[in-house]
């Protein structure tokens, strides 16, 4: 369904299901779940895209469920049943740019030089960033205590970098 002349964005949604089912290790599966993002999340950026004119790619290899919502111009690709290592690729290399909420898959758009929009991003301490042309909205840190979100300044006075390491 995907239509070549015109532009299209591969999405990343890190979800669990890759890392499920190739781990041993079970423990280290819950200790890294706070990096998974609900992918029907997405949706509205979706239609944002489709009504700009640019079409959707879902990209994963394994994944826990399709994304719920039907449109001529997002391709569920992850599900799709012609999900190829070589057409990861192609469809990175073609694409006008990415949206990922860090996944690992995505590294093929910097091998490709394509610009990427991170978001939900959880781990400050491990940002790294693979092009100039990149954008990055981190997830938000909260004090429980104080009852609002920690500005930038105070999550690193607070060495609140890495999310797995808050108390």
């Amino acid at each position: 369904g995907l239509t070549l002349d015109r532009p299209y964005v591969c999405l990343y949604v890190r979800d669990g299901a890759y890392y499920a089912s190739t781990s041993k290790d079970a423990y280290y599966g819950k200790w890294t779940d706070y990096r998974n993002a609900n992918v029907q999340d997405f949706i509205p950026m979706c239609e944002a895209l489709i009504d700009e004119g640019i079409q959707v790619v879902r990209m994963g290899s394994k994944v826990w469920e399709p994304i719920k919502y039907c449109h001529p111009s997002l391709v569920d690709y992850a599900v799709s049943g012609y999900r190829t290592e070589f057409m990861d690729l192609f469809l990175a290399a073609n694409s006008y740019f990415g949206v990922s909420t860090d996944t690992g898959a995505d590294e093929m758009q910097s091998v490709f030089r394509k610009e990427m929009v991170y978001v939900d991003y959880a781990d400050i301490a491990w940002f790294h960033s693979n092009t100039h042309r990149s954008l990055t909205i981190f997830q938000h840190r909260y004090s429980m205590k104080e009852k609002r979100i920690l500005t930038f300044k105070e999550i690193i006075a607070r060495k609140l970098l890495r999310k797995d390491k808050e108390n």
